[in-house]
């Protein structure tokens, strides 16, 4: 297996970056299933298959010691959904390493899907 590395910053984004194509292709098949963030049983109340944009912009992290929401909305280093995606060993405001996400994944999501929910936070996290 290959070690991990983080999504470069330059990494360029999967069209199209929109709200709709990241429940499609991050949310759904990475997050929303069994044991995980599906409606049946949360994990940390995020439930990313009924009410996923909800869930992002309006839930605070629970999961971690951070002072800050899982999405800023034109800041993705205020974001901590994109450190739990972008980073191998995201760290909290305490100094502890903290899963990163999709939690139990070999690997990071495609860089180019990573860049997608980092641009669509940049672009202000929009509803579309």
């Amino acid at each position: 297996m290959l070690p991990c590395s983080d999504t470069p910053a330059i990494a360029v984004p999967e069209a199209p970056v929109t709200f709709a194509s990241i429940r499609e292709t991050v949310l759904t098949p990475s997050c929303s299933f069994s044991a995980c963030h599906d409606s049946l049983s949360p994990v940390a109340g995020l439930d990313l298959e009924t009410a996923p944009y909800t869930s992002l912009l309006s839930r605070r992290v629970t999961s971690a010691r951070v002072d800050m929401p899982l999405v800023t909305p034109g800041d993705p280093s205020r974001s901590w959904l994109y450190r739990l995606l972008s980073q191998c060993e995201p760290v909290d405001d305490a100094g502890n390493t903290v899963a990163s996400m999709p939690r139990n994944s070999p690997s990071l999501l495609d860089p180019a899907v990573v860049a997608k929910v980092r641009a669509w936070i940049e672009a202000g996290a929009r509803d579309d």
